[in-house]
Order: structure tokens, then sequence, then C-alpha cells
């Protein structure tokens, strides 16, 4: 595989990743803003039921992220979600 290919590769990984920081930085303070919010136990179990799926989410970008750039965590995550 020549260098040029690679790089172009690299730079489309790139751009993508790019991509999903943005998002999973708007999804981070969502969550910051929310949790700062929460002001007693009943409001945090609350707050698990309404964001937990926005928790998972971030959690997930970061390993897909981790992933862009290691194929062994990239295998690991399809095999966790079966893909």
């Amino acid at each position: 595989m020549s260098i040029e290919i690679r790089v172009a590769a690299l730079e489309k990984d790139m751009s993508d990743l790019k991509g999903m920081v943005t998002d999973i930085d708007s999804k981070v303070t969502d969550i910051h803003t929310t949790f700062v919010n929460v002001a007693s136990v009943s409001n945090a179990v609350v707050f698990a039921k309404r964001h937990g799926p926005r928790v998972v989410a971030f959690l997930t970008g970061i390993l897909a992220a981790a992933g862009m750039g290691n194929p062994n965590v990239l295998l690991f995550i399809n095999k966790f979600f079966g893909v």
C-alpha cells in the first residue's frame, strides 16, 4: 500500500474523528449542565434514568474514537455489540 493511500485514509479517519469529538463535546456539555443542577438523591435517580443512554453513547464514542487508531479496540467494540 503506497504512502499516499495511507495518508489519504488517515486524513479521512481524522476528519470523521473530528466530527465525533464535536458531537461528544456537545453531549458532555449537556450532561455536565444537567448534573450540576441535580440537588437531591431522588433527582439523581431521575437523572440516571433520563441521561443513562447519553452516558452510554458518550463512552461508546470514546471507545470508537480509540478504535479509529487501534484496530484491536475496534475489534473488541465490534465483538461486544455483535457486529
